[in-house]
């Protein structure tokens, strides 16, 4: 019962985190951060991967939001959103192997940027601005569609069933 209540928590922290997205091009990462201890302790505790497999994963994950805000290759909130989706695919995965999740991220990854791009487009068109190569996107919308979309996938194939 408590996985129903996280992932509505979820789901309303990203729909806040895409309008101030959207509206600022700022996220607010405590809430994020909050969201991403959350699973991760149920992740930790429900016995769907082990911890040593756990922590491999968080380490790699670590590594990589490292490389992206050293590298500014996107905001900071932005890495924040990374390591959540993370969690999310492993939810999503229920207990799958390290090869199924790896692809799940990235490929949860990918349609997340694709979104943000189309998302971005009609923003830039509403406002009748001209959308560029250099045009600053917001990332949570796509990222939030993705992740509540594998957040409704895990709780129908295993709470709702």
């Amino acid at each position: 019962m408590e996985v129903m209540l996280f992932a509505i928590i979820t789901a309303i922290c990203l729909v806040f985190a895409s309008f101030g997205d959207l509206r600022e091009r700022m996220l607010y990462t405590a809430p994020i951060i909050a969201i991403h201890i959350m699973w991760g302790v149920y992740l930790w505790t429900s016995g769907m991967y082990t911890e040593r497999f756990l922590v491999c994963f968080w380490i790699i994950q670590m590594l990589i939001y490292i490389t992206l805000n050293c590298m500014s290759i996107w905001g900071v909130g932005d890495s924040d959103l990374y390591m959540l989706l993370g969690d999310i695919c492993l939810l999503a995965c229920n207990g799958a192997n390290v090869t199924t999740v790896g692809m799940c991220v990235c490929i949860s990854l990918a349609a997340g940027l694709i979104l943000s791009i189309i998302i971005g487009r009609f923003e830039f068109a509403c406002k009748g601005e001209a959308f560029k190569k250099d045009s600053g996107l917001a990332v949570a919308p796509g990222m939030a569609v993705v992740m509540i979309v594998l957040l409704i996938k895990f709780l129908i194939g295993t709470v709702i069933v």
